[in-house]
Protein backbone atom coordinates (compact mmCIF):
# COMPACT_ATOMS: atom_id res chain seq x y z
CA UNK A 1 0.00 0.00 0.00
CA UNK A 2 2.76 2.43 0.93
CA UNK A 3 4.67 1.57 -2.21
CA UNK A 4 1.59 2.18 -4.36
CA UNK A 5 0.94 5.49 -2.61
CA UNK A 6 4.54 6.61 -3.18
CA UNK A 7 4.28 5.59 -6.84
CA UNK A 8 1.07 7.59 -7.33
CA UNK A 9 2.54 10.56 -5.47
CA UNK A 10 5.61 10.54 -7.74
CA UNK A 11 3.39 10.52 -10.83
CA UNK A 12 1.31 13.38 -9.41
CA UNK A 13 4.43 15.44 -8.72
CA UNK A 14 5.70 14.92 -12.27
CA UNK A 15 2.34 15.94 -13.73
CA UNK A 16 2.19 19.00 -11.46
CA UNK A 17 5.72 20.03 -12.41
CA UNK A 18 5.00 19.67 -16.13
CA UNK A 19 1.75 21.60 -15.74
CA UNK A 20 3.58 24.39 -13.92
CA UNK A 21 6.14 24.61 -16.75
CA UNK A 22 3.44 24.64 -19.43
CA UNK A 23 1.50 27.36 -17.65
CA UNK A 24 4.69 29.41 -17.36
CA UNK A 25 5.37 29.04 -21.08
CA UNK A 26 1.78 29.96 -21.90
CA UNK A 27 1.92 33.08 -19.72
CA UNK A 28 5.30 34.10 -21.16
CA UNK A 29 3.89 33.98 -24.70
CA UNK A 30 0.62 35.72 -23.90
CA UNK A 31 0.08 39.39 -24.65
CA UNK A 32 2.44 41.67 -26.60
CA UNK A 33 6.13 40.65 -26.68
CA UNK A 34 8.66 42.58 -24.63
CA UNK A 35 11.27 42.42 -27.42
CA UNK A 36 11.88 41.01 -30.90
CA UNK A 37 15.50 40.55 -32.02
CA UNK A 38 16.61 39.34 -35.44
CA UNK A 39 19.98 37.67 -34.78
CA UNK A 40 22.25 35.13 -36.49
CA UNK A 41 24.27 32.02 -35.75
CA UNK A 42 26.89 34.31 -34.19
CA UNK A 43 24.52 34.97 -31.30
CA UNK A 44 22.72 31.61 -31.31
CA UNK A 45 25.05 28.73 -32.22
CA UNK A 46 24.14 25.13 -31.51
CA UNK A 47 24.28 24.45 -27.78
CA UNK A 48 27.02 22.19 -26.46
CA UNK A 49 25.76 18.71 -25.65
CA UNK A 50 27.36 16.50 -23.05
CA UNK A 51 27.73 12.76 -23.53
CA UNK A 52 25.07 12.26 -20.86
CA UNK A 53 22.37 13.90 -23.02
CA UNK A 54 23.31 12.53 -26.44
CA UNK A 55 20.07 10.50 -26.49
CA UNK A 56 18.03 13.68 -26.01
CA UNK A 57 16.25 14.29 -29.32
CA UNK A 58 15.70 18.02 -28.71
CA UNK A 59 17.82 20.64 -30.44
CA UNK A 60 18.78 23.84 -28.61
CA UNK A 61 20.65 27.01 -29.50
CA UNK A 62 22.90 28.76 -26.99
CA UNK A 63 22.79 32.50 -26.36
CA UNK A 64 26.30 33.89 -26.82
CA UNK A 65 26.59 37.18 -24.92
CA UNK A 66 29.72 39.29 -24.59
CA UNK A 67 30.67 41.19 -21.40
CA UNK A 68 28.59 39.04 -19.06
CA UNK A 69 31.60 38.88 -16.73
CA UNK A 70 32.67 42.49 -16.52
CA UNK A 71 34.10 45.05 -14.13
CA UNK A 72 32.14 47.85 -15.84
CA UNK A 73 29.55 47.95 -13.03
CA UNK A 74 31.87 49.09 -10.24
CA UNK A 75 29.70 51.93 -9.02
CA UNK A 76 28.63 51.31 -5.42
CA UNK A 77 25.17 52.76 -6.04
CA UNK A 78 24.62 50.16 -8.74
CA UNK A 79 25.82 47.31 -6.54
CA UNK A 80 23.75 48.49 -3.58
CA UNK A 81 20.67 48.67 -5.81
CA UNK A 82 21.24 44.98 -6.54
CA UNK A 83 21.31 44.18 -2.82
CA UNK A 84 25.09 43.91 -2.28
CA UNK A 85 27.14 45.49 0.49
CA UNK A 86 29.61 47.90 -1.07
CA UNK A 87 32.24 48.08 0.21
CA UNK A 88 32.05 44.91 2.33
CA UNK A 89 32.16 45.17 6.14
CA UNK A 90 35.25 46.89 7.58
CA UNK A 91 38.27 44.63 7.80
CA UNK A 92 36.98 42.15 5.24
CA UNK A 93 39.17 41.12 2.33
CA UNK A 94 38.19 39.41 -0.90
CA UNK A 95 36.39 36.83 1.22
CA UNK A 96 33.84 39.50 2.16
CA UNK A 97 32.78 39.80 -1.45
CA UNK A 98 32.69 36.08 -2.00
CA UNK A 99 30.51 35.50 1.06
CA UNK A 100 27.73 37.72 -0.25
CA UNK A 101 25.02 35.50 -1.71
CA UNK A 102 24.00 35.81 -5.34
CA UNK A 103 21.08 38.05 -6.23
CA UNK A 104 18.27 37.84 -8.78
CA UNK A 105 18.43 40.65 -11.32
CA UNK A 106 17.71 41.53 -14.95
CA UNK A 107 20.36 41.98 -17.61
CA UNK A 108 19.99 44.26 -20.63
CA UNK A 109 21.22 42.69 -23.86
CA UNK A 110 22.07 45.05 -26.72
CA UNK A 111 22.27 43.81 -30.30
CA UNK A 112 24.49 45.61 -32.84
CA UNK A 113 24.58 48.78 -30.73
CA UNK A 114 27.20 51.06 -29.27
CA UNK A 115 28.89 48.24 -27.31
CA UNK A 116 29.40 46.26 -30.52
CA UNK A 117 30.68 49.37 -32.34
CA UNK A 118 33.15 49.97 -29.51
CA UNK A 119 34.26 46.35 -29.73
CA UNK A 120 34.80 46.77 -33.48
CA UNK A 121 36.88 49.90 -32.96
CA UNK A 122 39.03 48.22 -30.29
CA UNK A 123 39.58 45.17 -32.49
CA UNK A 124 40.50 47.38 -35.46
CA UNK A 125 42.99 49.24 -33.26
CA UNK A 126 44.58 45.95 -32.16
CA UNK A 127 44.79 44.83 -35.80
CA UNK A 128 46.53 48.06 -36.79
CA UNK A 129 49.02 47.63 -33.95
CA UNK A 130 49.86 44.09 -35.06
CA UNK A 131 50.22 45.24 -38.69
CA UNK A 132 52.63 47.92 -37.51
CA UNK A 133 54.54 45.32 -35.52
CA UNK A 134 54.70 43.15 -38.65
CA UNK A 135 56.32 45.97 -40.63
CA UNK A 136 58.95 46.32 -37.91
CA UNK A 137 59.57 42.61 -37.34
CA UNK A 138 59.24 40.80 -40.69
CA UNK A 139 61.07 37.81 -39.23
CA UNK A 140 57.91 37.06 -37.21
CA UNK A 141 55.66 37.27 -40.25
CA UNK A 142 54.00 33.87 -39.86
CA UNK A 143 52.96 34.39 -36.23
CA UNK A 144 51.86 37.99 -36.70
CA UNK A 145 49.84 37.19 -39.82
CA UNK A 146 48.00 34.51 -37.87
CA UNK A 147 47.15 37.09 -35.21
CA UNK A 148 45.87 39.51 -37.86
CA UNK A 149 43.67 36.83 -39.41
CA UNK A 150 42.31 35.89 -35.97
CA UNK A 151 41.52 39.52 -35.10
CA UNK A 152 39.72 40.10 -38.39
CA UNK A 153 37.72 36.91 -37.92
CA UNK A 154 36.85 37.98 -34.38
CA UNK A 155 35.59 41.35 -35.63
CA UNK A 156 33.50 39.72 -38.36
CA UNK A 157 32.10 36.65 -36.64
CA UNK A 158 31.97 37.25 -32.88
CA UNK A 159 28.60 37.66 -31.22
CA UNK A 160 27.13 41.13 -31.59
CA UNK A 161 25.02 40.67 -28.47
CA UNK A 162 26.42 42.49 -25.43
CA UNK A 163 25.40 42.82 -21.78
CA UNK A 164 25.19 46.60 -21.29
CA UNK A 165 23.27 47.11 -18.04
CA UNK A 166 21.60 45.32 -15.17
CA UNK A 167 19.20 46.11 -12.37
CA UNK A 168 16.51 44.67 -10.08
CA UNK A 169 13.49 46.11 -11.93
CA UNK A 170 12.82 45.20 -15.59
CA UNK A 171 10.30 48.05 -16.05
CA UNK A 172 12.87 50.67 -15.04
CA UNK A 173 15.41 49.10 -17.39
CA UNK A 174 12.88 49.10 -20.23
CA UNK A 175 12.26 52.81 -19.71
CA UNK A 176 15.99 53.37 -20.19
CA UNK A 177 16.19 51.12 -23.24
CA UNK A 178 12.88 51.54 -25.10
CA UNK A 179 14.00 50.11 -28.47
CA UNK A 180 12.51 46.61 -28.39
CA UNK A 181 14.19 45.61 -31.67
CA UNK A 182 17.68 46.24 -30.26
CA UNK A 183 17.42 45.65 -26.50
CA UNK A 184 16.16 42.56 -24.69
CA UNK A 185 15.83 42.30 -20.90
CA UNK A 186 16.42 38.84 -19.46
CA UNK A 187 16.35 37.37 -15.93
CA UNK A 188 19.75 36.59 -14.49
CA UNK A 189 21.62 35.67 -11.34
CA UNK A 190 24.46 37.97 -10.32
CA UNK A 191 27.35 37.43 -7.95
CA UNK A 192 29.93 39.93 -6.71
CA UNK A 193 33.57 38.95 -6.95
CA UNK A 194 36.69 40.89 -6.08
CA UNK A 195 39.82 39.49 -7.67
CA UNK A 196 42.43 41.66 -5.94
CA UNK A 197 43.00 43.17 -2.49
CA UNK A 198 41.25 46.34 -3.69
CA UNK A 199 38.88 47.21 -6.55
CA UNK A 200 38.28 46.56 -9.39
CA UNK A 201 35.66 43.94 -8.72
CA UNK A 202 33.36 42.19 -11.12
CA UNK A 203 29.72 41.28 -11.27
CA UNK A 204 29.58 37.74 -12.60
CA UNK A 205 26.28 37.14 -14.35
CA UNK A 206 24.50 33.96 -15.28
CA UNK A 207 21.45 34.15 -17.52
CA UNK A 208 18.67 32.06 -16.05
CA UNK A 209 17.50 31.14 -19.55
CA UNK A 210 20.46 30.94 -21.92
CA UNK A 211 19.20 28.20 -24.25
CA UNK A 212 16.25 28.16 -26.61
CA UNK A 213 14.73 25.05 -28.13
CA UNK A 214 14.38 24.89 -31.90
CA UNK A 215 10.72 24.16 -32.80
CA UNK A 216 10.28 20.79 -34.45
CA UNK A 217 8.99 22.32 -37.69
CA UNK A 218 12.17 24.46 -37.99
CA UNK A 219 14.77 21.83 -37.09
CA UNK A 220 15.29 20.97 -40.76
CA UNK A 221 17.04 24.34 -41.29
CA UNK A 222 19.83 23.35 -38.89
CA UNK A 223 19.92 19.72 -39.96
CA UNK A 224 20.09 20.58 -43.68
CA UNK A 225 23.18 22.69 -43.03
CA UNK A 226 24.97 19.64 -41.65
CA UNK A 227 23.60 16.95 -43.93
CA UNK A 228 23.84 13.63 -42.14
CA UNK A 229 26.92 14.72 -40.20
CA UNK A 230 27.42 15.73 -36.59
CA UNK A 231 25.71 18.97 -35.62
CA UNK A 232 28.62 21.29 -34.97
CA UNK A 233 29.33 24.85 -34.01
CA UNK A 234 31.10 27.05 -36.57
CA UNK A 235 34.76 27.88 -36.05
CA UNK A 236 35.73 31.46 -35.32
CA UNK A 237 36.49 32.05 -39.00
CA UNK A 238 33.14 30.76 -40.34
CA UNK A 239 30.46 33.30 -41.32
CA UNK A 240 26.96 32.74 -39.89
CA UNK A 241 24.79 30.29 -41.82
CA UNK A 242 21.33 31.10 -40.49
CA UNK A 243 19.33 33.91 -38.94
CA UNK A 244 16.84 33.66 -36.08
CA UNK A 245 13.81 35.74 -35.14
CA UNK A 246 13.93 35.65 -31.36
CA UNK A 247 11.00 36.83 -29.26
CA UNK A 248 10.98 37.68 -25.53
CA UNK A 249 7.73 37.41 -23.62
CA UNK A 250 5.98 38.50 -20.44
CA UNK A 251 8.53 36.68 -18.26
CA UNK A 252 11.40 38.03 -20.38
CA UNK A 253 12.18 34.51 -21.60
CA UNK A 254 13.05 33.93 -25.28
CA UNK A 255 11.67 31.57 -27.90
CA UNK A 256 12.23 31.12 -31.62
CA UNK A 257 9.50 32.29 -34.00
CA UNK A 258 11.45 31.98 -37.26
CA UNK A 259 14.69 30.38 -38.42
CA UNK A 260 16.04 30.35 -41.97
CA UNK A 261 19.33 30.16 -43.91
CA UNK A 262 21.24 33.41 -44.40
CA UNK A 263 20.68 33.13 -48.17
CA UNK A 264 16.95 33.68 -47.64
CA UNK A 265 15.47 37.09 -46.94
CA UNK A 266 14.52 37.68 -43.30
CA UNK A 267 10.84 38.03 -42.47
CA UNK A 268 9.59 41.62 -42.40
CA UNK A 269 7.93 40.85 -39.07
CA UNK A 270 8.33 37.71 -36.90
CA UNK A 271 5.29 35.51 -37.03
CA UNK A 272 3.55 34.93 -33.65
Amino acid sequence: MNRRFCYLLAIALVIAANLFVLLGVRFNRSGPPDADLLVTERELPIAWRSVAVQEDSSLALQLEVQDLHSSQWQDCDKLISLGFDCPPPQGESRRGYRRQPSRRAYTVLEYEGTAWQRFQEETKKKTTEVELELSRQPEQREELERRIIALRAEAANSSRLFAVDLGPDPDILRSRYPDRSRYAIVPSEVRLYQYSASPPYSVLQHLLVDRVLVPRDLRHVIEDLHGNGFLRRPSGEDPPRYRVALRFGQRHEPWIVDLRPMAESPPSEPSP
